[in-house]
């Protein structure tokens, strides 16, 4: 009932939270659970409720968290990190997202940092993840996907299903898993479910956007999207760019839900078209969940007029038109953007990316990039070599994780591609 319906969590007044640095520091419990400030479980990831002063977050903060009368940069145990480094000529200072030096160039588009590996990836390393719930840090869950994270090591991990909720546990993930850049989408219609998706990046990003159906199509009172679309810019090397777009498309069985896939998908491949007519020379991946299967029996279905089930809130932009045709994976392929083959480790036909039922319905779509290898996660699979039977297999970080982790993680594997730029 009320503001404990999933429906309502992103609706005033059911969104009132403690888990901001304004809402952690005002001495009220803003959240009415009998906790306040720093002592909530929410406010425990932010930095100013640390008592240490030695990370990125901690030392931008302007706050003394250690209480040793020295903040941020002047705290002697920031300054060895990059973002406390007047220069911008090593690796660690090249891939920060800050501009360092304060002379308007950042990262590999400084002249000092051109020359250096870190600035002349010739690879590109993506994933998709459905992580349904983000936990807080320390938790089962959060530790999970922590470890997959860092397992599969990816220069650009993007996310289906972050809550408003947890802003600061992905934040903390971010940290965590070494990706200083990030880009969280937007919530902006009860369409949407409350969740939203979002990408990390080891690599700069130098755009961001979270496009809904109005900020795509030519009418603006197109209202067909849930999840807004994110798409991020990563500059790979300098001069070299691959525009990402993350989705998250319509659940369910319903006829109401195949019509909305498919809007959903042409939006997704107009906002890709769009994107190139600005960048023709960058590479372009689309991934996410597509809650469909790539054969698919309801592929096909032809809809003359819309069926019963749409919500109320849904208009179908001037630019589209009924009779729709249920083709989201054609209509991507006649955009030139072609799907990874990706299986589970040593199999060529295991490509199951949902726990539960076995479906494969996560994907990334790739244009004007070589696919040099790829693999569905799953550390049942993962003995950290590439035996037999022969089939997919990518080299990961660190050491093979527990076999079952993933189902502590999510009821989705990620799907990883590692792809060589032209």
């Amino acid at each position: 009932m009320d503001c404990v319906d999933f429906n309502c969590r992103g609706v005033a007044p059911c969104n009132v939270r403690e888990d901001s640095v304004a809402a952690c520091v005002d001495n009220v419990d803003n959240d009415g659970d009998t906790y306040v400030d720093c002592a909530d479980f929410n406010c425990r990831p932010l930095s100013v409720c640390r008592t240490t002063e030695d990370a990125p977050d901690t030392c931008t903060d302007g706050v003394d968290n250690d209480t040793d009368t020295f903040a941020d940069c002047a705290d002697s145990a920031c300054a060895a990190l990059p973002v406390c480094r007047n220069t911008e000529n090593a690796a660690d200072t090249c891939t920060d997202g800050v501009d360092n030096d304060n002379d308007n160039q950042t990262d590999c588009a400084d002249s000092g940092c051109t020359a250096l590996p870190a600035c002349n990836v010739t690879v590109v390393r993506v994933a998709t993840f459905n992580i349904q719930v983000l936990e807080a840090p320390g938790s089962a869950g959060y530790d999970a996907v922590l470890g997959i994270i860092r397992r599969v090591d990816a220069h650009v991990m993007c996310f289906n299903e972050i809550e408003e909720m947890e802003d600061a546990s992905v934040a903390a993930l971010a940290t965590a898993a070494g990706y200083p850049n990030r880009f969280i989408g937007q919530v902006s219609t009860a369409m949407a479910g409350g969740i939203k998706n979002g990408c990390l990046s080891r690599l700069p990003i130098v755009e961001g956007a979270s496009l809904t159906s109005s900020d795509i199509s030519t009418d603006t009172n197109a209202h067909e999207t849930g999840r807004d679309i994110v798409r991020v810019r990563v500059q790979v090397s300098p001069g070299r760019h691959v525009s990402i777009f993350s989705v998250h498309l319509k659940s369910g069985f319903e006829t109401a839900d195949e019509v909305r896939r498919q809007v959903e998908m042409v939006r997704a491949v107009q906002a890709m078209q769009q994107q190139e007519a600005r960048f023709p020379n960058d590479g372009m991946v689309l991934l996410g969940d597509f809650n469909e299967e790539i054969d698919g029996s309801a592929l096909g279905h032809v809809y003359a007029v819309p069926p019963v089930g749409l919500p109320q809130s849904w208009n179908l932009g001037s630019d589209l038109s009924f009779p729709i045709t249920y083709q989201p994976f054609a209509m991507a392929a006649q955009a030139g953007l072609t799907a990874a083959d990706v299986t589970q480790e040593d199999s060529t036909t295991f490509y199951a990316t949902r726990i539960p039922s076995g479906r494969r319905i996560d994907y990334v779509m790739s244009k004007r990039l070589t696919v040099l290898g790829d693999e569905v996660y799953n550390p049942c699979r993962d003995n950290g070599v590439d035996d037999a039977p022969p089939g997919n297999y990518l080299l990961k970080a660190g050491v093979p994780l527990a076999c079952g982790v993933d189902t502590t993680a999510s009821d989705h594997r990620p799907v990883v591609v590692e792809f060589g730029l032209p």
